[in-house]
């Protein structure tokens, strides 16, 4: 917004100075939208996720990916890449777009963190060439489905630095613990 049409002037009175702007900004911001739109409307700067309270008493629901990662390198790649691949014949089937969060471990890891929020949307389809052009360790399959997901500091905080049992796992909602990836609800895993 363009300031310069209201009188800002140094040697008015307290209670006056800038008394325009304040009523111009009330009625754009109180009076014509909520709070909730604004929110809503905002774009996230450098990945940080803004999320309203109703938002995160649901979050407990929320389905998580369980995901194995192959290697240490492979799980650090897919953290500083912000993309997890998975071969494209192993997806059918599967809630993989219902899902909210990215669990990742490697091998018999019983204990894990580093939980990351999927991103929406910006999901792609890559081919073994390009994976390998990426950078990715180790690529098998000819083409994979890519899962972007958030920088650690898109996550909310309360999950971001938390460790999760993956040996007592009561409830899997799809998928086995023997398989390369399966789905849990959250409050499932924060016990």
């Amino acid at each position: 917004m363009n300031i310069g049409a209201f009188p800002l002037l140094p040697n008015v009175n307290k209670e006056q100075e800038g008394s325009l702007l304040r009523e111009h900004l009330h009625k754009i911001l109180m009076e014509k939208a909520t709070t909730e739109s604004h929110v809503a409307k905002a774009k996230p700067q450098r990945t940080l996720a803004y999320i309203p309270e109703d938002e995160k008493a649901g979050m407990i629901d929320d389905l998580v990916m369980v995901a194995r990662a192959g290697s240490d390198e492979k799980r650090n790649w897919t953290f500083e890449n912000c993309w997890y691949n998975i071969p494209l014949d192993k997806i059918a089937n599967s809630p993989i777009l219902q899902a909210k969060y990215l669990l990742l471990f490697v091998g018999d890891e019983k204990e894990t963190g580093n939980i990351r929020k999927i991103v929406k949307t910006r999901h792609d389809v890559w081919t073994k060439e390009r994976l390998l052009a990426e950078g990715y360790p180790n690529v098998s399959h000819p083409s994979y489905y890519m899962l972007r997901i958030r920088k650690e500091n898109g996550t909310d905080e309360s999950l971001r630095y938390r460790i999760f049992d993956l040996d007592n796992v009561p409830a899997i909602v799809w998928g086995s613990q023997k398989a390369p990836f399966f789905f849990v609800r959250l409050r499932d895993l924060l016990g």
